[in-house]
């Protein structure tokens, strides 16, 4: 595709992508598309995330920094691209327990957990500085996923609305 991509910019394009050679190579067409010449770290980072991924990630960062507008945003959005309001819960517990994790083996001074190294390393940083301004705190989350899951299998209100009610409480605590 005659373009030069840094070291780093070849670490953050392999952890995105893995060892998938066609994927690999649609990844490096699209970035040429966009740059001449040399691709830049940011040009990776930016071009190379999925649009389902990238809202999985800027809501649990909203979720994080307590942007409830923007948390709520991110939420209907999703919902009405289709996302099942399930689909959505079990997304929610399963980022808040890689953030879990993360946090954790952060506190321990562990290496970071094996899910979050395909995860370029310039979001992890911001991530880390997210979780130490704002940690989460394990026991009150739980509880309220927890409560939010039974509602699920019994309320009247609906699915959707519950949803909004868990992501408020999230960027309240």
């Amino acid at each position: 595709h005659n373009v030069k991509l840094s070291k780093n910019g070849q670490k953050i394009l392999l952890q995105r992508v893995g060892k998938d050679l066609l994927s690999l190579e649609n990844e490096i067409a699209k970035l040429s598309c966009f740059c001449e010449g040399e691709i830049s770290d940011k040009d990776v980072e930016e071009l190379t995330a999925t649009i389902s991924e990238a809202s999985i990630w800027d809501f649990a960062d909203a979720l994080l920094v307590k942007d409830t507008g923007k948390a709520i945003r991110l939420l209907h959005r999703m919902l009405e691209e289709g996302k099942a309001p399930h689909q959505m819960l079990g997304t929610i517990s399963w980022k808040i327990r890689d953030l879990l994790a993360l946090q954790e083996s952060q506190r321990k001074r562990q290496p970071i957990p094996s899910s979050w190294m395909r995860t370029p390393e310039m979001k992890r940083r911001a991530i880390l500085r997210t979780l130490k301004r704002h940690p989460l705190r394990a026991d009150v989350i739980f509880s309220k996923l927890t409560k939010r899951h039974r509602l699920f299998k019994s309320a009247r209100v609906g699915d959707r609305r519950i949803l909004e009610l868990l992501v408020l409480e999230l960027c309240a605590e």
